[in-house]
């Protein structure tokens, strides 16, 4: 089969995520086309070439077998003429046997045949993309038998080409007048063509829970039978987390193959899954370098929307412990510069003035607490629920003074407040509570009778 997604560990932040199966938005060109060519370096000399000959879409030096084996990940040429020696030997046994007339699906058959007798004998694994293992132990899946199939095929007269849907490949060959589709995991395929419910049965039995699982075919050439070879890599490093080893073949699976939305998907998963280790580590730059990269080629995606906001809040809350609430600060907004459609942006920032002005007021700084809402109010704009945040902090820091008997302290707090928030019924209701229980206490002027001169009072909004 082709080896999809692995996203076990793609919802450790989120309550609720998002298929990966789910239709992913076009990225914008350039910025996507800049990561993805990052991700995917560097190249080793022999990937250099292939890449180089297949930039313009056709392959002029590398045919179907030295694409498949450099995906694979073949290390020098010699090694890629020693299996073209093993495989054209086949082929050579193949056409001396062949006795039907080329334009025929006689000929399919004895092709298909022959592939699966003679040469696929070790089974199905899921696991066997790699061409040489099909050749040297006879074990394949999906897109290894239909690189081997395809290359008979064409060497053999016939026209042949890749067929990829969800989580499958098959061959699609070209007759005269029709074409033919081969499931070429399934040796039975072609014994089976009376009676399509038992193909498809053998199919899933063949495969096992690896089948395939429906939706359109498309044609795919040589190049984009590599990038498969390539995201099926990624899926194995991925598997066992080795995340820059699969966002590099994943990166390289979609440099081939634009359009693949098996190869994006599997490389938006592999940088949030990244992300997600380097979070809770706490590498929190690294993470959320990640994401960038991740909402760079899919921007609509909602799990890295998520996660994006998730880890600048626990990045936010880590310069707040340590109380450096002013970096805290920063740190949203700029998040809310580069993300500003995401909506989490405002009540985070609104927490992270809360704290800053709440370690003030523990400081016994009440000034500075006033200014931290004041800035809070300049950087967010005159927000409802600044005001109430604000109004909350005050009167809990006015009952704490009051609750340590600290009764007239409590009470300047409480007509501090009221002179910013003239509407503040928390607030009013306080004081009068506390000057009610200490007659002593004398209640200031309120603001425009010559006290607190300079500050502007704001008005709650209904």
């Amino acid at each position: 089969m082709i080896r999809t997604k692995i996203l076990a560990a793609i919802v450790v932040w989120v309550s609720a995520c998002g298929s990966m199966g789910q239709t992913l938005a076009g990225p914008p060109a350039d910025e996507a086309r800049a990561v993805v060519l990052a991700l995917s370096e560097p190249l080793s000399e022999l990937e250099r070439q292939f890449f180089d000959d297949a930039a313009d879409g056709q392959l002029d030096h590398f045919d179907l077998l030295a694409a498949a084996m450099v995906a694979a990940g073949a290390e020098s040429s010699d090694q890629i003429a020693l299996y073209r020696r093993k495989l054209d030997d086949r082929a050579k046994e193949l056409n001396r046997l062949l006795d039907a007339p080329a334009d025929s699906l006689d000929r399919i058959e004895a092709v298909f045949h022959f592939l699966h007798e003679r040469m696929l004998r070790g089974g199905y694994r899921l696991e066997a993309t790699d061409i040489r293992i099909a050749l040297d132990r006879g074990q394949f899946n999906c897109v290894s038998a239909t690189v081997l199939f395809n290359y008979l095929a064409c060497r053999s007269g016939l026209h042949a080409v890749g067929l990829e849907t969800t989580g499958h490949a098959l061959s699609r060959v070209y007759l005269q007048e029709r074409s033919i589709d081969v499931e070429t995991t399934c040796p039975s395929w072609f014994q089976l063509k009376s009676d399509p419910q038992k193909q498809r049965e053998a199919v899933e039995s063949a495969l096992g829970a690896a089948g395939p699982r429906g939706g359109p075919f498309r044609e795919v050439s040589p190049i984009e039978l590599a990038g498969m070879i390539y995201y099926n890599r990624g899926v194995d490093h991925l598997a066992t987390k080795q995340f820059r080893e699969a966002a590099a073949a994943n990166a390289k699976a979609l440099r081939l193959d634009p359009a693949s939305k098996t190869a994006r998907g599997n490389l938006v998963a592999t940088l949030n899954n990244w992300a997600i280790i380097e979070g809770a580590s706490q590498r929190y730059p690294e993470a959320v370098s990640l994401l960038k990269q991740g909402l760079a080629i899919d921007p609509e995606f909602e799990t890295l929307q998520q996660n994006y906001v998730h880890v600048h809040h626990q990045w936010s809350l880590s310069h707040c412990y340590r109380g450096d609430f002013a970096a805290a600060a920063a740190l949203l907004q700029q998040a809310s510069a580069e993300q500003p459609h995401l909506p989490q942006w405002r009540q985070m920032s609104c927490d992270i003035y809360r704290r800053w002005a709440r370690s003030k007021f523990d400081a016994r700084d009440i000034d500075g607490a006033f200014a931290r809402f004041d800035e809070a109010r300049t950087v967010l704009g005159a927000l409802p629920e600044l005001l109430t945040i604000e109004e909350e902090e005050i009167a809990a820091w006015g009952r704490e003074l009051a609750s340590a008997r600290q009764t007239a302290a409590a009470v300047a707090v409480f007509q501090k407040g009221l002179a910013r928030l003239p509407s503040a019924v928390r607030l009013s209701r306080d004081l009068d509570y506390y000057v009610g229980r200490n007659r002593t206490i004398e209640v200031e002027p309120a603001p425009g009778e010559g006290l607190l001169g300079g500050i502007s009072p704001v008005s709650l909004s209904p």
